[in-house]
């Protein structure tokens, strides 16, 4: 399950899926790009 999570992950990263990121994300997650721009769940 985690395999598949952290690949379905990815997947999202590379295809550029903003929808399908946040989908993966838990509510305690803060995504980091790499222009150090954070958002989570909550950010609109």
């Amino acid at each position: 399950m985690i395999r598949e999570t952290a690949l379905a992950f990815v997947d999202a990263i590379n295809s550029h899926d903003a929808d399908k990121i946040t989908t993966l994300m838990t509510d305690d997650h803060t995504f980091i790009d790499a222009w150090h721009i954070s958002w989570n769940r909550n950010t609109q």
